[in-house]
């Protein structure tokens, strides 16, 4: 009998088809599937699911196929869902303990882990070279800065501390002609948080930097590399 986790081609379609339970051998299947001492799942191969038939963003992003999955009225989408998140979360959990491991809380850095974000606030007003040559020196660089759930966490740190405004990651690349800011490894930016109702980013030339201003609601603004500022570190 084929296996229950690649049958269809997408979620979507599983659950197209209406509610169906899984048979004994479907569900003996998914039990036999190699765990560890954690009873997570171990790896891809594992699990035989294949990039070409589930659609990882279907499931990342379309909300009605997981409510179906969180109500249970979908079997076959729950038991392809839960394997999944078995396997990111492993992953996860692996790659966090390593970066506990690495994350010099006697240096003053601070680990989130779960977001696997080791990080360090400097208060210290410097400008953008000097900030990042800090981070070096530490072995860490710019804090990234790249979705919204970390975003709200380093509001609620900078909430703590006197001086809230910080350098991090994000420099304007607009040799095409056209603006686009990267992360320091090249890397397209596609997480924003910009004071809009300042008309942020201003793209005045030389502001070219991305910083967090606390006094403006922690939203992000471009500045010159000679503004002082505190710094945000990050190991990754």
């Amino acid at each position: 009998m084929d296996s229950p986790y690649y049958n269809v081609n997408s979620v979507r379609d599983k659950n197209l088809k209406g509610p169906r339970g899984i048979t004994a051998e479907q569900a003996n299947q998914y039990e036999s599937l190699k765990r560890g001492k954690d009873n997570n799942i171990e790896t891809y191969d594992d699990l035989q699911l294949k990039k070409d038939n589930l659609h990882i963003k279907e499931l990342k992003s379309n909300k009605k196929y997981w409510l179906c999955c969180l109500l249970g009225l979908f079997v076959g989408c729950c038991v392809a869902s839960s394997v999944f998140l078995a396997v990111i979360l492993t992953r996860n959990n692996n790659e966090c303990m390593a970066l506990s491991d690495r994350c010099p809380v006697s240096n003053g850095y601070i680990l989130y882990a779960d977001l696997c974000f080791c990080f360090k606030y400097i208060n210290t007003a410097l400008r953008y070279d000097n900030a990042t040559m800090q981070c070096l020196f530490d072995g860490a660089e710019l804090a990234r800065i790249d979705t919204e759930v970390l975003q709200k966490r380093m509001e609620t740190y900078l909430d703590t501390v006197d001086n809230g405004e910080v350098w991090i990651q994000g420099i304007l690349d607009n040799a095409s002609g056209t603006a686009v800011w990267r992360y320091n490894d090249g890397t397209e930016m596609t997480y924003f948080n910009w004071n809009s109702a300042l008309n942020q980013p201003q793209l005045t030339p030389g502001e070219i930097y991305v910083l967090i201003r606390k006094s403006q609601g922690y939203r992000w603004h471009d500045g010159h590399a000679f503004a002082r500022l505190g710094t945000l570190c990050q190991i990754v």
